[in-house]
């Protein structure tokens, strides 16, 4: 604002140590300040493997931000889903899913990395895992990641999700 009332003037103040340590603490507080993420693995094929927390993620795709959330997202999701059904949130504690989330599907069903898994159109969900086709869109992606995790979850906390009306209306 002194640029604006005198172009010619300069601003002249000088940062304090306290400034600074408070602008770092900000900073931390913030999550501006870089935290290490766990490691992207290289896999066969071309395939990567991400592993946080309950949530291992393999992918032929880049493993970005947003697929870096992931594990949060699900640990969000699982204690709302614990709260609503009624189920143990210590029970859950020992969920672990795998997620593999599909761009190239044939060269991922050559793979071998699905041998009992039927065709499917964009998700599935077998036991502990589950299975995604890529979408196009992040918003679509993390819905279906949701919605795969979501049967998962009625597998792991009731042994099973129902009839097929019921679980796909979950």
């Amino acid at each position: 604002t002194i640029a604006a009332v005198n172009p010619k003037a300069r601003c002249t103040m000088k940062p304090s140590v306290g400034s600074l340590l408070l602008a770092w603490c900000w900073c931390i507080a913030g999550g501006l300040v870089a935290v290490a993420q766990p490691p992207i693995e290289s896999l066969s094929g071309g395939f990567k493997r991400f592993q946080q927390g309950r949530l291992t993620l393999i992918t032929d795709l880049p493993i970005d931000d947003e697929l870096r959330s992931w594990p949060e997202v699900l640990d969000q999701a699982i204690a709302i889903w614990t709260d609503r059904w009624r189920v143990d949130p210590a029970q859950s504690q020992a969920w672990r899913l795998t997620a593999y989330l599909i761009g190239a599907r044939k060269r991922f069903m050559e793979s071998g990395l699905a041998p009992q898994v039927p065709p499917f159109e964009d998700g599935y969900q077998l036991r502990d895992t589950v299975f995604l086709i890529e979408q196009p869109s992040s918003y679509y992606r993390r819905h279906l990641f949701l919605h795969e995790a979501t049967h998962w979850a009625m597998y792991r906390g009731f042994g099973g999700a129902g009839s097929p009306w019921f679980m796909e209306g979950m």
